[in-house]
């Protein structure tokens, strides 16, 4: 009797199972088909969704890719602008940078007033770059209001090479006459200075040693330039 009845409750349970799976209400297949409906609802659901969010950026009067392509084209237009394009920003940088002090090719001692044991100035040029360089010194006489020209050499200096130059700054001056000389307050600028050309001055007499001396790194910048007459 148990056997029949265990028997008899296992069928009834098959049998019901077999009926939920294979429902066309809510059987297997129709969860099938449910879960089918909703994969493709959401696929082309965000398809859609993010064509259209696409469609309205690239198409879009504000930020769209024509509007792109015009922001573009303004900005080309302003770098290529005569008036105030890359190139007049450029030549506006160099005029700039030429105002700055350092930038200039030309440095000065600034003023001196000479040891009164020295009665000469040696200056000397050394070229240290691989082309030939040309260097002008001119020295400054201050006796007088407004300054004038006292001497000035003009140096072709071959690469890894050194000129200098002798100037009697206190006593008689070579050659016909007993012209004197007597330079007490003085500037020495000189010009054509780049990167690798190095420069020392001083004054001495025959039985001092160095004085007023000036080594490259003692020289200023000029920012007012002028030339010897």
């Amino acid at each position: 009797e148990n056997a029949v009845s265990n028997q008899a409750s296992f069928n009834d349970i098959s049998n019901i199972l077999n009926e939920m799976i294979n429902s066309p209400q809510f059987g297997l297949n129709e969860i099938k088909n449910e879960i089918r409906f909703i994969e493709n609802a959401v696929s082309n659901q965000s398809c859609n969704n993010i064509s259209n969010i696409l469609n309205q950026i690239i198409n879009s009067p504000q930020f769209g890719l024509n509007e792109i392509k015009n922001e573009i084209r303004a900005i080309e237009n302003e770098v290529f602008n005569e008036q105030h394009g890359l190139q007049e920003i450029k030549n506006e940088i160099r005029l700039l940078v030429n105002e700055i002090p350092g930038q200039s090719n030309c440095v000065t001692t600034g003023a001196v007033i000479r040891d009164v044991r020295s009665t000469n100035l040696v200056f000397k040029v050394l070229n240290s770059t691989p082309n030939e360089q040309k260097v002008t010194m001119i020295v400054w006489n201050y006796d007088t209001c407004p300054s004038i020209c006292y001497n000035t050499v003009e140096f072709t200096t071959l690469s890894n090479c050194a000129n200098d130059t002798d100037i009697l700054l206190s006593g008689q001056i070579p050659g016909p006459g007993s012209q004197m000389t007597n330079l007490k307050d003085y500037e020495i600028t000189v010009c054509g200075i780049v990167p690798g050309v190095y420069v020392f001055a001083a004054t001495y007499a025959s039985n001092t040693s160095f004085s007023n001396i000036y080594r490259s790194g003692d020289f200023l910048p000029v920012i007012y330039n002028r030339t010897c007459p």
